[in-house]
């Protein structure tokens, strides 16, 4: 009669241990996905970051052309040399590297926006592996 209850008890231990070992599996894949997941949105992050940086570069190019060409015309003003035709081109120009600076800010607060994003949910994954680690 004890050998049985003992017998029982060890079948009882052994399927739990069974259950627990492919619990820690499945846990070990779930944390490869995530450190994967991670590696990839860090990558995307970075590449985001390079972009924006780009951007930033680029409205700075275009924000000295347009000081550049503004000091050009008040020059060829007091010149007084062919004022209303330099001063509709360089409006012109003005006006459409205004919208270039106006389309890579919208661009660059785009990108700022998902990087947030993307910085909220690698946060988040990071989380979520410390909070596997710390079952093991």
């Amino acid at each position: 009669h004890i050998c049985w209850k003992v017998e029982r008890e060890a079948r009882i231990l052994g399927l739990q241990l069974e259950e627990l070992n492919e619990s820690l599996k499945r846990e070990e894949e779930e944390k490869k996905r995530v450190e994967s997941f991670l590696k990839e949105e860090r990558e995307i992050v970075q590449k985001l970051e390079r972009e924006k940086m780009e951007s930033l570069v680029e409205i700075s190019t275009i924000s000295n052309r347009l000081r550049e060409e503004t000091g050009n015309f008040m020059e060829q003003r007091r010149r007084g040399e062919g004022l209303n035709e330099e001063l509709n081109s360089v409006m012109r120009e003005k006006n459409s590297m205004e919208e270039s600076i106006r389309s890579l800010q919208r661009e660059s607060e785009s990108r700022m926006i998902r990087i947030q994003d993307l910085v909220f949910r690698l946060r988040r994954f990071e989380r979520r592996t410390e909070l596997c680690d710390e079952r093991e």
